[in-house]
């Protein structure tokens, strides 16, 4: 079905990636999410404060585990599937693909081959498709943060192996790179020289993420963030239509014109307009095309002129 710009959905479900250095809260953050069940594939359940042990857990041993767990029966009750870690998911997903086709494996049986790269990364696309499409939940995938050098600065980056680090990111609607500014803990969602991320519908640069640990605060940092890019997207969409409402005007407006008598009147009537985006611009345009098919012309001092 074909729909309009300003028709976009307002109520859209996110695959978010989280990652950062040791400690620095990036299972609790993940279980800020909507009504969360946590995959917990590295055993970090019993970390996260007690106090914020929200939704339910699972804790599988293997890929084949994940797979029969994540059916639409037995995650009805769930709005997020959160990954804990990502890294531990792949180290699965390893196993599961040597296990399935040696080819994917080297000669030691452990160590994956460059078609066995390929396979996990295709395999994580398609769960990540998986949960967000056909089980229609949020996803939140969590990983760890490498730090490696750039000259004499450091730099972090979601710390998987080999050509898997391009394939993660493309899955994603928004990522960032959680760390400590002195008291204060954020999330990165704009690309800098230190890290990778990826924003959306306005949320961009540094996000503060409330400090949960402090009495009376609640742990929905991921809650509320996908309830203002949902109003983002909202007023988006809500402009985007005030600009086809306008563009009709427009045309309306122009097509009136037929003389230099009328692209005068219709200029004027232009300029007397609200724009939004490049309308105005594109307004201009419209009215310049019609008015040189009529055989006018244009100076700055006398307006439209011709017949």
């Amino acid at each position: 079905m074909i729909r309009k710009a300003s028709e976009l959905n307002e109520h859209k479900r996110f695959r978010v990636l989280l990652y950062g250095v040791p400690g620095i809260a990036k299972s609790t953050t993940g279980l800020s999410a909507p009504n969360p069940l946590m995959i917990d594939t590295d055993g970090g359940w019993d970390r996260v404060p007690v106090q914020h042990r929200r939704g339910s857990y699972i804790q599988p041993e293997t890929y084949d585990e994940i797979l029969a767990d994540l059916t639409a029966e037995n995650v009805a009750d769930f709005e997020t599937l959160v990954f804990d870690t990502g890294g531990t998911l792949l180290d699965l997903m390893k196993i599961w693909a040597i296990k399935k086709n040696p080819t994917n494996g080297q000669k030691d049986g452990s160590t994956l081959s460059m078609r066995g790269y390929g396979a996990i990364g295709a395999e994580f696309s398609r769960l990540m498709e998986y949960c967000f499409f056909t089980l229609k939940k949020h996803v939140v995938v969590i990983f760890h943060a490498r730090e490696d050098k750039d000259g004499e600065s450091k730099v972090f980056r979601v710390d998987v192996e080999g050509q898997t680090a391009r394939n993660i990111w493309k899955d994603m609607d928004i990522g960032g790179f959680m760390e400590a500014i002195r008291d204060t803990r954020v999330i990165g969602f704009t690309p800098t020289d230190r890290y990778f991320a990826k924003g959306t519908h306005g949320i961009t640069g540094q996000v503060e993420i409330p400090n949960v640990m402090k009495p009376g605060v609640p742990n929905d940092f991921l809650v509320t963030l996908f309830a203002k890019i949902n109003q983002n997207i909202k007023e988006e969409s809500a402009v985007v239509e005030e600009y086809d409402k306008l563009m009709v005007v427009v045309r309306n407006i122009v097509e009136t014109v037929t003389s230099a008598e009328t692209a005068n009147a219709a200029a004027i009537k232009l300029a007397e307009l609200k724009y939004v985006f490049s309308a105005k611009a594109e307004a201009w345009h419209i009215l310049k095309d019609r008015a040189l098919k009529c055989g006018l012309t244009f100076s700055k001092e006398k307006g439209w002129e011709g017949k």
